[in-house]
């Protein structure tokens, strides 16, 4: 990303006031950053040894790699809290490491600082639209060094908790339905490059709302948060786990092929319900809470986020008409019902205006033959389908 112009003019008064505080010889500065691990990258030993000694005497946790592939291997293991990364180096050079880290979901997010000698602005804007935050410029000033790095870790803090606001539920602290949307678009665009699967299921517990109505959403929430917990005991190893908002929970998973993905989703399905089977204790109150699951498997088919979610919640409406607890895999025939569903939903609302009502008596009559009273009868005899069955 490209820092915009009135957050360089923050950045740049943090650090102006940091670089301040650090050369008065009567402020003394208190990093409250000492547990971050700062990873350098640089296969220069000289900087590699200026930039340990400054960071460790500051109280900084430090790792260092001598190349961007050694570096790439190293972040698998461990996850630093800020990279100071050099532009030249031989072999992957610092834009080609920047590049991968930020195509890396697991490392995207972990801020980069370029430790460079280039001066021209043309470097500076490559190496920002990669996705690093800042420069840093050789020969290196400690000071200036230490302000950036402490800036940028501040920064990332409020933006990692600005972010656990936006994407965390507040009531269980699963992901939200917002951070699913961002989930499945990464799954989606990664099935269409590998030629992998995905399922996901949709879980709506059964009965809850009855809990609600009769003892307040304190105790319902209660529930909640153990539906939770039994779902990341069931599948937070092999799956991606939010709540979607109200009692619907959702559950994301990948597999190498169509076929796997099928069964993994049916096993985890069933292990769900099994393990939502069980009684639920809130207090002294037992409550035994099932649940019914739509399911949907997708491949490299060009679906988008949305396409997904209609599938998945259509499925969910047909397992719930089959009755409490049942899994329902999404097929196109369920589209198709479902639009001559709404079809004749919409036509009947136009039935009387249309005067395509009519009524019918049908007698009623005892063992010995006589007529005793008539029922009456609605019928609707459709324009199009004819006479359509009560």
């Amino acid at each position: 990303m490209i820092i915009s112009r009135n957050s360089a003019l923050i950045v740049q008064a943090c650090l102006e006031s940091f670089v301040h505080a650090l050369r008065s010889s009567a402020v003394t500065v208190d990093i409250p950053t000492q547990s971050a691990t700062v990873l350098v990258v640089d296969d220069s030993p000289t900087n590699l040894q200026v930039l340990c000694d400054v960071l460790t005497k500051t109280g900084y946790r430090v790792a260092i790699s001598k190349s961007g592939e050694s570096a790439l291997q190293r972040i698998q293991s461990f996850q630093p809290d800020i990279i100071l990364l050099d532009v030249m180096m031989p072999g992957m050079d610092g834009f080609e490491t920047c590049q991968r880290l930020k195509a890396d979901l697991s490392t995207c997010d972990i801020p980069v600082i370029f430790i460079t000698a280039l001066s021209e602005s043309s470097h500076m804007v490559k190496g920002l639209s990669l996705g690093a935050v800042d420069y840093i410029t050789k020969p290196i000033q400690q000071e200036e060094a230490l302000a950036r790095i402490q800036v940028h870790l501040q920064l990332h803090r409020c933006q990692m908790h600005f972010r656990r606001m936006a994407y965390e539920d507040y009531l269980t602290h699963l992901p939200n339905r917002a951070q699913l949307y961002e989930q499945l678009s990464s799954v989606l665009h990664r099935v269409r490059l590998s030629g992998e699967s995905g399922a996901l299921l949709l879980i709506d517990l059964d009965h809850f709302k009855t809990i609600n109505d009769a003892l307040g959403h304190d105790v319902g929430d209660e529930v909640l948060r153990a539906i939770a917990r039994r779902l990341t005991q069931v599948a937070a190893e092999q799956a991606f786990i939010a709540r979607l908002g109200g009692d619907e929970f959702v559950v994301l998973m990948t597999a190498p092929a169509k076929q796997a993905a099928e069964s993994a989703a049916l096993e985890m399905a069933e292990k769900i319900l099994e393990k939502l089977a069980s009684p639920i204790f809130v207090g002294e109150r037992t409550f035994n809470v099932g649940a019914s699951i739509g399911a949907v498997v997708f491949a490299e088919d060009g679906l988008a986020e949305r396409d997904v979610m209609r599938h998945v919640d259509l499925s969910l409406y047909h397992a719930k008409r089959l009755g409490r607890g049942m899994i329902q895999f999404y097929h196109p025939s369920l589209q198709t019902a479902a639009i001559n569903r709404l079809r004749l939903e919409e036509g009947l609302r136009r039935a009387i205006a249309n005067n395509e009502l009519e009524l019918y008596f049908q007698p009623q009559v005892d063992t010995a033959g006589q007529m005793i009273g008539a029922e009456v009868l609605l019928r609707w005899h459709h324009p199009e389908l004819g006479n359509i069955p009560p």
